[in-house]
Formats: C-alpha cells, sequence, structure tokens
C-alpha cells in the first residue's frame, strides 16, 4: 500500500497578487484626482479682454504716480473678472486682514492703529473701479471709516 503526503492546501491569497492589485487600485485613484484636478483648476484668461484691462489700469496707476506692478502678473493675478479681488472685496476675512494691515505690527496688547498709506487704498479703489465697479460703492463705504495717512515716504 502505498500511502501519499497529504495535500498543502490551497491558498488562493497571493499577497504579491494583492499588493500589485493595491498599487494599481492607488495609482489609478492618484490619475484620475490629478486630472480632475487639472481640469478644475481656475487661472486667469490670458486674452484681450484681460490685456486691455491690464493696461487700462497701468494707465490709471500712473496717473495716480503709483507704482505699477507688471503687466503680466497683472493679467495673471486678475484676469478678465479680476479673479479673488472681485469675488466679494467686502467680506469678513479681506476687511480683517486689510485692518490688521493697519496695526503696528505688535501682538496682544501693544498692538494698536496705525495711519493706513493712502495709495494702498487708492490703488485698490483702481483696480475695483476697472474690474468690477458695481463693487466700488461697498469698498467706498469701508474705507470712509479708515484713518489714512501719507505714510509711504520716497
Amino acid at each position: 500500500m502505498t500511502t501519499t503526503a497529504p495535500h498543502e492546501p490551497v491558498s488562493f491569497h497571493d499577497p504579491h497578487k494583492h499588493r500589485r492589485i493595491t498599487y494599481i487600485v492607488a495609482g489609478a485613484v492618484i490619475v484620475v484626482l490629478l486630472v480632475l484636478g487639472l481640469a478644475m483648476y481656475n487661472r486667469a484668461e490670458h486674452n484681450a479682454a484681460a490685456e486691455a484691462k491690464a493696461d487700462q489700469l497701468i494707465a490709471l496707476f500712473q496717473a495716480e504716480e503709483l507704482p505699477v506692478p507688471d503687466r503680466d502678473q497683472i493679467i495673471r493675478t486678475l484676469g478678465d473678472d479680476g479673479g479673488a479681488m472681485c469675488a466679494d472685496p467686502g467680506n469678513a476675512l479681506k476687511k480683517a486682514i486689510r485692518d490688521g494691515l493697519g496695526s503696528n505690527g505688535a501682538a496682544g496688547p501693544g498692538q494698536r492703529p496705525v495711519f493706513i498709506a493712502e495709495r494702498t487704498i487708492k490703488g485698490e479703489k483702481l483696480a475695483l473701479s476697472v474690474y468690477c465697479p458695481d463693487q466700488l460703492p461697498e469698498f467706498q463705504t469701508y474705507t470712509n471709516g479708515l484713518n489714512l495717512d501719507d505714510v509711504v515716504k520716497e
């Protein structure tokens, strides 16, 4: 009588195959997320309208003798619709940031308001007048209560 060795149980779980499937699924998810991210990325349009508005803003800045940013930088940042500046210039976060810029930079009890440079607000008003003039009255109302002065010396 011949005896045979008991057969080893057949394993349907191959760890290498399991890892390979995990890597393929993870890679596919990453590729899908990258494609979605690129498709949804909203960047400023570099078109004729963006160039015309940038030129208009540059002319206004030069007329008011304000420092003029690079034309391509204006086009990339503001595009043809004003970008984030026109999204909601009167919202609470933007006001808080603007108010924080009007302080002496100290923290805690040493922090106190200081005069804000007139040309900073003037530049913002000019940009709003070009890109989103409908938002200008609300911004004007906000800036009426600010202490402005010619604090930037050449």
